[in-house]
């Protein structure tokens, strides 16, 4: 109840501030197209009826203190997890003084105050007076409506892209505004005037206000999209992204309502063409009609959890793979007749058009169904619900450590320790088992889930679920992963990685005088983690542990031991911390190309701030100081990159 009712006040809201300001745009333009025209005022010839627009501003600004009033509670029920029958000022107070969203609404009570100081100034009957007080009012609703993007998901956006998305968001919301806003002004002015050149010319003056509206609605929404979709399975896949569905069907609806009302009634307006002036009005009723459903939505959209941040459920039995990797000779010779007949089509259409042959447009639209219909054949394979869910396990040691028990004692026996595809059942199989290690790469980490769920039909791979948990299905992925990433990191030496691509599994270690950290703290200096064996590597940790340039270099020095001599912080480390967590041990020693249990062997490890492994060195060093030479020299080369974005586990084709 308490979800529905900030829903309607976010809408009412939202809708009040928005027909303020189309309403107050819609009378500003008329006023200056008519004196820069030299045509009678709106109070006279015009029709324009300033009663009406006075009561629509007293009515918007009643409902925007009323929703504005109910949406604060509403807020400070949810933020404090009370009822509103338990709200008192004191509540209110501490959300109005320690919030962002309260900040923001003492903001707009202020512009609500002056908006209302404003409209006095439309009720003069001195022209001159009134046409200085409307592009004020004008101003100061758009900013009224603009810090809307403060009250949104904009608001709550990090980093460098807050400003970009807040100012996507205000524009989406004054460009919303200046069409739907003023959707009930124009229609009251068409009904004034009815079929006549006073109509076509105030017909003119929207028609601009509503092309601009949408061009710039068309850019941040896309903008928009971005932020809080973030990609095309989001998009079908989550509720949030088929709520923005319904709300872009409902807005090319509009516009091609709009299209009609521009390219086909308005020129009729001029000859006095009742039948369009009707036409014209009914069309806008509609267009009403879809921006009111339209406000409904976003009031919904702003208490739902963004696209972007949902693991989506794929709806689809298929998707498309654009790599044409796998599509074969015959498939790429399809896509390249495919291309040939769209082309050919687009150019049927584009004549149809021109020469008005209703025929060749029908054949040119015919013609780029079928070349698009061979194009998702070609493209078209298999997928299934979690083919684009992200684990709601972390990759990190202990998870990974865990995955790689539940593997060894369910799957071994035919994929093997290493997943290598050689376990004791193999053999007697008449499908083999495939490497894992180099095979998981080219899926993505949904899919796996899903065969080691459900198995794969028609072959030796059986059904894990419910035997193992969800939770168990997705350690044994990231133990995948990892396994995954380690085999392709092999290939890595001291020459280092210029790009990110194998990534390492996070941990937790005590640091002395610290705490707790991880290694994925570090977000923006690099890490050595050290895999050491005592004694061989002690002289080599001693010079890490007294190395003054590797500090200045700001490289942080992680120690985990893999032989049975451990040394910790307590014995005297200075500049090296020492992990002594034997999962760190194990699963790192997968990094060093060592296999599960196999004899330790010294090994170096540069990981940088997003947790890709970028350079190794295997093996104590002949020279402690050389060694020490190209770990700084990869490392500076790691800073001077631009920050880096945490790369996909996976690597999908």
């Amino acid at each position: 109840m308490t979800e529905s009712a900030l829903i309607a006040a976010r809408a009412v809201h939202f809708g009040a501030s928005m027909l303020l300001f189309g309403e107050l745009l819609f009378a500003f333009g008329i006023t200056t197209h008519w004196s820069r025209n030299a045509v009678a005022p709106l109070s006279h010839e015009s029709g324009g009826d300033e009663s009406r627009l006075r009561t629509v501003i007293a009515w918007t600004l009643a409902f925007g203190a009323v929703s504005s009033a109910m949406w604060l509670a509403l807020e400070a029920a949810s933020m404090t997890g009370s009822s509103l029958q338990a709200l008192d000022l004191g509540t209110i107070t501490l959300v109005l003084r320690e919030s962002v969203f309260g900040h923001w609404w003492c903001v707009r009570i202020a512009l609500l105050a002056i908006l209302v100081v404003a409209s006095l100034s439309l009720r003069t009957t001195n022209d001159a007076r009134r046409r200085r007080g409307t592009p004020v009012a004008v101003a100061v609703s758009a900013i009224y409506l603009a810090t809307l993007a403060f009250a949104g998901h904009a608001a709550a956006s990090q980093g460098a892209g807050r400003v970009a998305h807040l100012a996507s968001d205000a524009a989406h919301a004054l460009a919303a505004g200046a069409w739907v806003g003023a959707l009930p002004a124009f229609v009251a002015f068409l009904r004034r005037n009815g079929a006549s050149a006073l109509s076509a010319r105030g017909t003119r003056v929207f028609s601009l206000i509503g092309i601009s509206s949408v061009a710039v609605l068309l850019a941040s929404g896309i903008v928009n999209a971005c932020f809080l979709v973030g990609s095309f399975p989001a998009l079908f896949g989550t509720p949030y992204g088929l709520l923005l569905i319904a709300k872009l069907v409902l807005f090319a609806a509009m516009l091609s309502i709009a299209a009609v009302n521009r390219l086909s009634l308005t020129p009729r307006l001029a000859n006095d063409d009742g039948v369009a002036a009707r036409l014209l009005r009914r069309n806008a009723t509609l267009e009403i009609v879809g921006g009111v459903l339209i406000v409904g939505i976003v009031g919904a959209l702003g208490t739902m959890i963004p696209a972007a941040h949902q693991s989506p459920v794929w709806p689809f039995p298929f998707t498309l793979d654009s790599s044409l990797e796998d599509v074969g000779r015959d498939g790429r010779l399809a896509l390249i007749a495919s291309a040939g007949i769209a082309i050919a089509a687009l150019l049927l259409i584009v004549s149809g058009v021109r020469k008005r042959r209703r025929p060749s447009c029908i054949a040119g639209s015919l013609g780029l169904l079928a070349a698009m219909a061979v194009s998702l054949r070609v493209l078209a394979i298999p997928a299934f619900p979690t083919t684009y869910a992200t684990s709601p396990v972390p990759y990190r040691v202990d998870e990974v450590a865990r995955g790689r028990a539940s593997f060894a004692r369910s799957c071994s026996g035919c994929h093997g320790a290493e997943a290598r595809g050689d376990g004791p059942l193999a053999a007697t199989m008449q499908d083999k088992p495939g490497d894992l290690a180099r095979h998981v790469p080219a899926h993505p980490e949904g899919n796996l889930f899903w065969w080691i769920a459900h198995g794969i039909p028609n072959s030796g791979m059986p059904p894990f679920s419910p035997r193992l948990s969800d939770t168990e299905i997705w350690e044994v992925v990231q133990w995948l992963e990892a396994r995954s990433a380690a085999e392709g990191a092999s290939t890595i030496g001291p020459a280092g990685e210029r790009e990110p691509r194998f990534r390492v599994p996070d941990f937790a270690y005590e640091a002395r005088g610290q705490g707790q950290q991880t290694l994925l703290q570090h977000e923006s200096t690099p890490v050595l983690v050290v895999l050491y064996e005592s004694p061989d590597s002690a002289g080599r940790l001693a010079s890490l542990d007294s190395d003054e340039r590797l500090v200045r270099a700001k490289v942080q020095i992680l120690a985990i031991p893999v032989g049975p001599t451990q040394r910790t912080d307590a014995d005297g480390g200075s500049f090296v911390r020492f992990v002594t967590d034997p999962n760190v041990a194990s699963v790192y020693a997968m990094f060093a190309g060592r296999p599960h249990g196999a004899a330790p062997v010294h090994t170096e490890l540069l990981v940088d701030g997003a947790g890709s492994l970028r350079a190794r060195w295997i093996g104590v060093p002949a020279s402690a100081i050389d060694q020490t030479a190209a770990v700084l020299a990869q490392a500076e080369h790691l800073t001077l990159e631009p920050k880096a974005t945490t790369p996909p586990v996976h690597h999908m084709h």
